[in-house]
């Protein structure tokens, strides 16, 4: 049934006999009190209906009225929903879209719209103007049974079969908020709305035979929400304000109740490298006494918390200096024994819990993906799987360390072996049995030019004193070579004895080293003293080779 909200004298009914019906009240409020509309008591009957009107092709579940009294709306397990004039009901819309039953619809109290619920899990949002669809609110995972507008009509709620009812955005068409606390089917659902104060109630009731009043706390959110971002900006504000002073163990402290893990580690980096910096200069304080004062302050915060922070930190070789310096002072200061009383707390706390879920029977199977993840994350961060996961990672460093400082020996080791590609000038100070054998050989060569008669070329000049003449020089003695050997043939033929001068000569215009050419002017000397009589060819070639 549904009540006329202005003049609240009319009465609209459907049934199971497929027809609407209007029913007037205005005698009854007049002369009574009480109002019986079938049935035996004190109160009057209303024997006829003013209107009947045959509606649907199947069982309607509801009918509704708008606010303006002027239309009247049902819907039905055929699919549709329909909506008339309220005086002569007369049909005006046909709405269809839904795929099964219709289980529920709403008029907006300040939009001309209409919102249906039905068992395909959607709520769809009609226009009262042309009957289309405007809008459709999919999130629902069973039948969704009851709808209502709240907040100005710019939000909806929805209860459905699985106990479950939800908050919907009707401008961006989301769920912003799920409540379960049923056990069974809501079949009730209804809201109090406080527009002075903006303030919404909601009752819901279900098959469970619970009733469940439901305060809307957005207000409280809003303002916690906001202390809290004024909270945040304070402590972005101070946190900035240690670093820069150099308080590092209030400003590290600070950054781990923030929660706040990579600010965290850069100020111990930061922290690492001035302590070290400091130390070469002046004797001052360990950076593992400081490490021991910050670990003191993050255990007493939480232990779970610091042994999950360096947990993640290991398993990236980016933090593993600061994570293994702090997992160090931890363990100093957590000893078996804590971590024995830690673990026996955390097992009466879990104990605690379940009982209170068993005591507001909360069965598992209605536990929502979120109630899920939360005690799996629990389990996770079980203190003995933490210590598990941080001795894995210590050891996984080790061994990517040890590694690392094996290859470091790699490039000494082949700079030793290599020793013919290192210069010239690095011989000097890395090889200096190479330098001896060098300088060795250096004086030997200098031994044998002493020993034999130093000589000089046909011009008297030194032969160690030739300028100019080195671009030469090869081609020179080449020539000279072989003029000597045809002048040494003619020798034989005619019977005349070789000059062993002229040889010598040869062989001092062919050595291009240094202290050699001077063989070679010693070799022109013989050349000119043989070619005394004649001055011929055979003596300018032994100077040439002199010249060398």
């Amino acid at each position: 049934v549904a009540l006329t909200k202005k003049k609240q004298n009319y009465i609209y009914s459907s049934a199971s006999d497929l027809t609407i019906k209007k029913w007037s009240i205005s005698e009854l409020l007049e002369d009574a009190a009480s109002i019986m509309v079938q049935g035996s008591g004190d109160g009057r009957q209303i024997n006829k209906a003013e209107k009947t009107q045959m509606a649907h092709e199947k069982d309607i579940n509801t009918v509704r009225i708008s606010p303006n009294d002027k239309l009247i709306a049902t819907a039905s397990q055929d699919k549709t929903i329909k909506v008339w004039e309220t005086n002569k009901l007369e049909q005006k819309l046909l709405l269809k879209g839904h795929r099964k039953g219709v289980w529920d619809i709403c008029f907006s109290p300040y939009e001309k719209v209409l919102a249906s619920c039905s068992g395909d899990k959607t709520v769809k949002i009609w226009s009262l103007g042309d009957g289309s669809c405007l809008n459709t609110l999919e999130g629902h995972t069973s039948s969704v049974l009851k709808c209502a507008f709240i907040k100005v009509g710019l939000q909806m709620v929805s209860s459905c079969n699985d106990g479950v009812w939800k908050v919907w955005n009707l401008k961006t068409s989301e769920c912003v908020n799920t409540f379960e606390k049923h056990q069974d089917k809501i079949w009730a659902l209804d809201v109090i709305e406080d527009r002075d104060l903006n303030r919404v109630k909601i009752i819901t009731g279900a098959a469970d035979s619970n009733l469940y009043l439901w305060n809307d706390v957005t207000i409280e959110k809003q303002i916690e929400e906001s202390e809290k971002n004024q909270q945040k900006i304070r402590d972005e504000q101070d946190l900035a304000n240690l670093v820069n002073s150099q308080y590092y163990k209030d400003a590290a402290v600070l950054a781990f109740r923030m929660n706040r893990p990579a600010k965290l580690h850069d100020i111990l980096q930061k922290t690492m490298a001035e302590f070290n910096k400091v130390k070469e200069v002046e004797q001052v304080e360990d950076f593992s006494e400081f490490v021991a004062a910050v670990v003191h302050e993050m255990i007493a915060i939480d232990v779970t918390r610091t042994l999950v922070l360096l947990r993640d930190w290991s398993t990236n070789s980016k933090y593993t200096i600061i994570c293994q310096s702090l997992l160090r002072e931890l363990l100093k200061i957590l000893t078996p024994e804590k971590i024995a009383e830690l673990e026996e707390k955390r097992e009466a706390e879990e104990k605690e819990a379940a009982q209170e879920l068993v005591e507001n029977d909360f069965e598992e199977k209605k536990m929502n993906k979120k109630a899920k993840k939360r005690l799996n994350q629990k389990e996770m961060n079980k203190i003995d799987h933490l210590l598990k996961a941080l001795i894995s990672y210590a050891e996984k460093h080790f061994n990517r360390l040890s590694n690392l400082y094996k290859k470091a020996f790699l490039m000494e080791h082949a700079l030793q072996t290599m020793s013919t590609l290192i210069p010239d000038h690095e011989a000097e100070t890395r090889m200096p049995g190479v330098e001896k054998e060098v300088n060795s050989e250096d004086e030997e060569e200098s031994d044998s030019d002493k020993n034999e008669p130093r000589k000089t070329d046909v011009s008297g000049q030194d032969a160690e004193g030739g300028e100019g003449l080195e671009d030469n020089f090869e081609m020179e003695v080449i020539a000279s070579d072989a003029e000597d050997s045809s002048e040494d043939e003619q020798d034989e033929i005619e019977g005349r004895p070789r000059s062993s001068s002229r040889g010598r000569g040869g062989r001092g215009g062919q050595s291009s080293r240094g202290s050699r050419g001077s063989r070679g002017d010693r070799g022109s000397r013989g050349g000119r003293g043989d070619s005394r009589g004649s001055r011929g060819n055979r003596g300018s070639h032994g100077s040439r080779g002199g010249r060398g």
